[in-house]
């Protein structure tokens, strides 16, 4: 739903979160309490923000193996509490079953024209790789800080990183004359 969207693109513009984490780690991260503790001085930025939306909790288990993710199962909560045993082999299952369908998918390299089915999912997400490409242009600089300084801005100005994205590349920003 929206609320989900709007903290994961939090987490995105932040580059920071429980997703993020276990995205980079490949391990599944539950984070039962976004309102106080450990999970919320893990990540106080995003979970200030995440809290202010109505998400209180955030369970995240990557898709993928020991050696790629290319993906997370992200379940977030409107009250803090750890998931119980069943609810996270359900979990479990479902984030297998998930990595399974997704590597089933025909590449574009099998000779497929047709659209897949979650060719719209990453197609959401354009605006930021080529947005990042431009500042990279504009400002002479790699990838990893055109990306940073695209972020930045995006919190400074209370927005998401796709939506100044979007901006970068309808060229009502530019960041090499701010």
């Amino acid at each position: 739903g929206p609320r989900a969207a709007y903290v994961t693109e939090i987490q995105a513009t932040l580059g920071d979160g429980p997703c993020q984490w276990a995205a980079r780690s490949r391990a599944p991260v539950l984070a039962g309490d976004l309102t106080a503790g450990r999970d919320a001085a893990r990540w106080p930025v995003f979970a200030q923000q995440a809290t202010a939306a109505g998400v209180r909790a955030v369970y995240s288990l990557p898709l993928g193996d020991a050696h790629v993710c290319v993906g997370t199962l992200d379940l977030y909560g409107d009250t803090p509490g750890e998931l119980t045993g069943q609810d996270l082999r359900t979990a479990r299952l479902v984030a297998r079953t998930l990595t399974m369908a997704l590597m089933a998918l025909p590449h574009a390299s099998d000779g497929q024209d047709e659209e897949l089915w979650l060719g719209g999912l990453a197609a959401d997400h354009d605006p930021l790789y080529q947005a990042t490409g431009m500042i990279m242009a504009q400002l002479a600089v790699g990838s990893d800080e055109a990306l940073a300084r695209l972020r930045a801005h995006a919190f400074a100005q209370g927005r998401t990183a796709l939506d100044v994205s979007q901006d970068v590349v309808a060229h009502r920003l530019r960041f090499d004359i701010e």
